[in-house]
C-alpha cells in the first residue's frame, strides 16, 4: 500500500501453483503467514496404468499435503503441521491468543 492508501507494485511472495493450496490464513505478530493447506488437485502429466486402465494421479499425495503452512515475511516456508485433513480456515485462539485453531 501506498501512504495515501492506494495499490502499490504487487509481488509474488508464494506460489502456490504446483501440488499445494492455500486456503485461510492468519499473520501473527511477526509478519508470519500460516494457511491452511492441501492438494490443489494438480494432476500429473502422463497417466499411470491403473487396474487395466490408463488414469491422471493427483501430484503428490493429497493426505501428505494436508495441514497448515507457514511462511516467512519473504515467503519462504518455514514451518509445516501436518494434519488429518485439509484445513480450510485457520485462527489464533487460547487466552493468550497464540494458539491456532
Amino acid at each position: 500500500m501506498n501512504a495515501d492508501g492506494t495499490l502499490g507494485s504487487r509481488t509474488k511472495l508464494i506460489d502456490a501453483a504446483d501440488q499445494g493450496s492455500l486456503d485461510g490464513f492468519r499473520v501473527d505478530r511477526d509478519g508470519n503467514l500460516w494457511c491452511g493447506w492441501g492438494s490443489n488437485g494438480a494432476l500429473q502429466s502422463e497417466p499411470s496404468e491403473v487396474g487395466g486402465r490408463k488414469v491422471f494421479q493427483l501430484k503428490g499425495k493429497s493426505e501428505d499435503l494436508d495441514g497448515v503452512m507457514v511462511f516467512n515475511p519473504e515467503g519462504k516456508p518455514i514451518g509445516f503441521i501436518k494434519l488429518p485433513e485439509r484445513c480450510a480456515n485457520l485462527a489464533f485462539g487460547g487466552p493468550k491468543n497464540n494458539a491456532s485453531t
